[in-house]
């Protein structure tokens, strides 16, 4: 096992971090914060969700969650696991990119490499 996937297994499991990429609160939220790959921070209101996509392109997944105004692209692994609950109840409260000195680590999570934040297309 690698030094990064011990060190967040044993910081789990004292309770001290929960997921790199994403977080959820245990009952429907608001709103949904997005930090894209450049740096930009969004807030999006849950109640303006029309529906996500997610498809396997490779070894890699990609999931798209789009709102009335703008689709949220993300590219990374594990990422039909956000579908279960965070997503469909509404309990994701952030989503971030993994920072590149990272995305090389095998971890059994959602694992997002990079977020874009795109007008809808008309």
């Amino acid at each position: 096992m690698n030094r990064l996937k011990e060190a967040v297994e044993a910081r789990k499991a004292e309770g001290l971090i929960g997921p790199l990429c994403y977080s959820e609160h245990w009952q429907a939220t608001a709103t949904l914060r997005i930090e894209t790959s450049s740096a930009e921070i969004w807030v999006f209101p849950w109640h303006q969700f029309v529906h996500s996509r997610h498809q396997a392109e490779g070894q890699l997944e990609r999931l798209v969650l789009t709102f009335a105004s703008n689709d949220i692209i993300l590219c990374g692994t594990h990422l039909a696991e956000l579908l279960e609950k965070p997503i469909t109840e509404q309990r994701l409260t952030m989503l971030r990119p993994v920072p590149k000195k990272y995305q090389g680590a095998e971890v059994n999570e959602p694992f997002v490499m990079e977020i874009l934040v795109r007008p809808v297309a008309d």
